[in-house]
């Protein structure tokens, strides 16, 4: 999927201020000229460059949005630093534009890249596709998930803590992982308050939105069953 979801109000230097909107942002625009140029580049799967004034739900959507999509969160430093400890607690790769500051700029690691923001178009796309190839690989390199006694699920990049609603109804899905699990054991485990398929269905959305950020997704499939497994490439 080859997708760009702007979220900046405060564009790197040199480019203009655009609207928040879909596949109308940087990266987009970059890969346009690319093409027009004669050059051709790999599509970067995802791409979010962040904004100053996200909301705590507008931010959970987006951090589940890019685990799911194999994507780059792109940070104005110092701007948006705030925002690198929890993107490195679930394992999601991001690409600092520095801006000109007296703090020290974190040091490059296997899932952060730093350019200058003025750098060129070709050094960013190759950062992003650079760190997009290693969120996968690191995902996928301790084996299938786990899910701790006290509702922690983690991959071999990051970890997403669970509540107790969710916890309970993962139980049974990460124990099969990768393998369909029966509605009716996952009815049997959510107590008399999922009382019918739209109580599961919702409690099964609210799942998946917990274990996105780390490329997970919890799907249907056919015969009334449910699984949880690592989300498409």
């Amino acid at each position: 999927m080859s997708m760009t979801v702007v979220f900046d109000l405060q564009e790197p230097a040199g480019h203009p201020t655009r609207e928040a909107g879909p596949a109308r942002g940087n990266e987009a625009d970059r890969l346009s000229t690319m093409r027009r140029a004669g050059r051709r580049h790999e599509v970067v799967p995802c791409s979010v460059w962040f904004g100053p004034a996200l909301g705590g739900h507008q931010a959970s959507e987006l951090l589940a949005f890019l685990g799911s999509h194999n994507g780059v969160a792109v940070l104005q430093w110092p701007r948006d630093e705030g925002q690198i400890p929890v993107l490195s607690r679930l394992g999601l790769p991001r690409l600092l534009l520095v801006h000109l500051s007296a703090r020290p700029v974190p040091p490059d690691s296997p899932l952060q890249r730093s350019h200058p923001s003025s750098a060129a178009p070709d050094e960013i796309h190759a950062s992003l596709l650079w760190l997009c190839r290693q969120a996968g690989k690191r995902r996928t390199a301790g084996g299938p998930p786990l899910l701790s006694d006290d509702g922690w699920v983690r991959t071999g990049a990051g970890k997403v803590e669970l509540p107790p609603d969710a916890h309970r109804l993962a139980r049974p899905l990460f124990a099969r992982f990768g393998r369909p699990v029966d509605d009716a054991v996952l009815f049997s485990c959510e107590g008399p308050n999922c009382t019918g398929p739209l109580a599961l269905d919702g409690r099964v959305a609210r799942l998946r939105r917990h274990v996105n950020p780390l490329g997970l997704d919890v799907v249907g499939v056919p015969g009334g069953s449910h699984v949880v497994r690592w989300c498409a490439p």
